[in-house]
């Protein structure tokens, strides 16, 4: 990385839940906390194994004693994190149940959250980034500010009072971290936003080896150490939770509902620009085409 640019990057940890490797997520906190960088944790409510697991206080005390250090968010991620359905060839545990019934997990799953971490849970993770019109009307029902997932909420889920959409820009690995931060200087005037998104299970030190059919680990600790230190280094930009990002003033305020996505990668083709397919825009009265998130090409939400 030659040098800095003027952005705004996050980082979305998923899948700490009652059965998770919580000794590698402390690990992955820790390096976090080091380097004092945000972190946004997307937490499961209840457990996959039956019986039904409720998440409890021991399983989360490496995430509290992190928080009492570091800048950490805790989001909600789904319910028990099981398929119920697919949409688009991806699974979903959200997309196509009825709206009520997405209603009450989402309530429930952020009552669980919230009596272990206190208030301040507005932010839901569909697991698998996957979800539907009747998603977003129980995040708003539930009370919660933004949903965090795809970019799959552009032309078709448009709808008054829909929460705030929160994108996955890119995968965390070292490739895609530094095309993002390279394409995103290219756009600086755009005040580019990148999410990263990872999981326990994409490191090499997870305590289970990958499922069959699973693509295998690429994280290591050391990997990630090494891209929080080259961040720390960039003196221009701005590390945020996505539950900050939601609250914050100026340039980097205001983000979009879904009625605002704009595709420009699918426009500006016939116009010959030189502009990324991947980034999206938002139109604002004042400043025009606002870039807001860039996406790393063939990255799948």
């Amino acid at each position: 990385m030659e040098r800095s640019f003027v952005g705004r990057v996050s980082f979305r940890l998923d899948d700490p839940s009652p059965t998770s490797d919580h000794a590698l997520e402390a690990e992955i906190l820790r390096r976090f906390q080091r380097y004092g960088i945000p972190l946004t944790v997307a937490v499961v409510p209840f457990g996959k194994p039956e019986p039904v697991r409720t998440l409890v206080l021991d399983d989360v005390r490496h995430i509290i004693e992190a928080r009492q250090s570091g800048d950490i968010e805790i989001a909600l991620h789904g319910y028990r994190h099981l398929q119920r359905t697919r949409i688009g060839g991806s699974p979903s545990e959200f997309s196509g149940v009825p709206l009520a019934e997405q209603t009450d997990m989402l309530r429930r799953g952020r009552d669980v959250l919230q009596r272990i971490f206190g208030e301040g849970v507005t932010g839901f993770v569909p697991p698998w980034n996957t979800f539907d019109g009747n998603t977003l009307k129980a995040v708003a029902a539930a009370g919660m500010e933004y949903l965090g997932a795809g970019f799959g909420a552009a032309p078709s889920l448009r709808q008054p009072a829909a929460p705030r959409i929160v994108p996955k820009t890119c995968t965390l690995n070292q490739r895609e971290y530094e095309r993002a931060c390279n394409e995103a200087r290219r756009f600086a005037h755009g005040q580019p936003w990148i999410v990263f998104v990872f999981h326990p299970d994409n490191f090499v030190e997870y305590r289970d080896p990958s499922a069959e059919g699973e693509p295998a680990p690429w994280l290591t600790l050391s990997l990630l150490e090494t891209m929080l230190e080259q961040l720390r280094a960039e003196p221009d930009i701005v590390a945020t939770t996505l539950q900050a990002a939601v609250h914050a003033d100026g340039v980097h305020g205001r983000l979009w509902n879904p009625a605002e996505l704009l595709w420009v990668g699918r426009l500006v083709p016939r116009a010959g620009w030189r502009i990324p397919t991947r980034i999206v825009f938002r139109r604002s009265r004042l400043h025009g085409l606002r870039c807001l998130a860039y996406r790393v090409p063939g990255n799948r939400d």
